[in-house]
């Protein structure tokens, strides 16, 4: 199987990720997060990291897509955020991983 993305792809997968960010930190059940991170929220710029295609161990036509952001605060590293969908970009997790 061979299957190509271009550019304007990859921004897709980044701008769906970001929204999964947002999403995250709203959620009632992720308020602790707001206590366990050291900075206010809007001090939190994200970077573009990596996206990251893993196929199925028995299928090629089955796979995950793993974007990935490197949080900043200022010039300090405070964690990553992934967002993870399926190959039809169904939604199923996300990570919020703190330094």
């Amino acid at each position: 199987m061979q299957k190509i993305f271009i550019e304007v792809e990859l921004v897709e997968f980044y701008k769906r990720a970001e929204a999964g960010f947002i999403s995250c930190l709203q959620k009632y059940d992720n308020e602790f997060l707001h206590d366990e991170i050291s900075v206010p929220m809007s001090d939190i710029k994200l970077k573009r990291s990596n996206v990251k295609f893993v196929f199925s161990e028995t299928s090629t036509d089955r796979y995950t897509v793993e974007v990935c952001f490197a949080l900043w605060n200022k010039s300090n590293s405070i964690g990553r955020y992934i967002f993870y969908e399926d190959e039809n970009g169904n939604v199923f997790d996300d990570s919020f991983i703190l330094d």
